[in-house]
């Protein structure tokens, strides 16, 4: 695995595929915190 970014920098992670400087897998997180109530 190469980076983890979250799905609110998406932009990012595309530019660092972009840049063919990666050294595995780009992931992009979904995964939001649940509130308590």
């Amino acid at each position: 695995m190469d980076s983890t970014y979250p799905l609110a920098r998406a932009t990012d992670a595309h530019r660092r595929m972009e840049s063919s400087t990666n050294v595995g897998k780009i992931i992009l997180s979904a995964a939001t915190a649940i509130s308590q109530a």
